[in-house]
């Protein structure tokens, strides 16, 4: 990243304490990680954290389904399109490394049903929605997913 206030880290599974959990936005594991789980997180996942001035504006990563699909996760804080620039290029560092260390043809996320920013998130970056996934979650949360196909 450019601006010297904003950078990526390797994500820790404890930067979870430093998201505001009661009104936060998702896509992909959002819903289905608690901060309890995240340390599998660390074990499965390649992942990293967003700083801006000092403060998270969101964990991102992809954990591998299989040979060649992969799952993008992201946390973002509220206010995090408030801050557009350090969000795009968080999910461009990560769509880059997906291509190119996993050697995706697919790559896929879930958004909520309801989360208007995270579906225009996921169209800006070429994924697709494929349908809805009623009671997806544990909260029995509907969802969206999207995919983005490498050719």
């Amino acid at each position: 990243m450019k601006n010297p206030s904003s950078r990526l880290v390797s994500f820790e599974a404890w930067h979870l304490n430093w998201l505001d959990f009661s009104n936060i936005n998702g896509l992909g594991l959002a819903s289905r990680v608690s901060r309890p789980d995240a340390h599998l997180i660390e074990t499965v996942s390649t992942s990293w954290t967003g700083l801006q001035d000092g403060k998270v504006v969101g964990c991102g990563g992809f954990t591998p389904m299989w040979t060649g699909v992969v799952e993008v996760w992201m946390y973002l804080q509220p206010d995090a399109f408030k801050r557009k620039k350090v969000a795009l290029r968080l999910m461009k560092h990560i769509l880059n490394d997906i291509i190119k260390q996993k050697k995706a043809h697919r790559i896929q996320a879930i958004v909520l049903k309801d989360y208007k920013e995270g579906m225009r998130f996921a169209e800006f970056f070429g994924f697709k929605n494929e349908g809805l996934m009623p009671k997806y979650s544990m909260k029995k949360e509907d969802f969206y997913r999207y995919a983005r196909i490498i050719e």
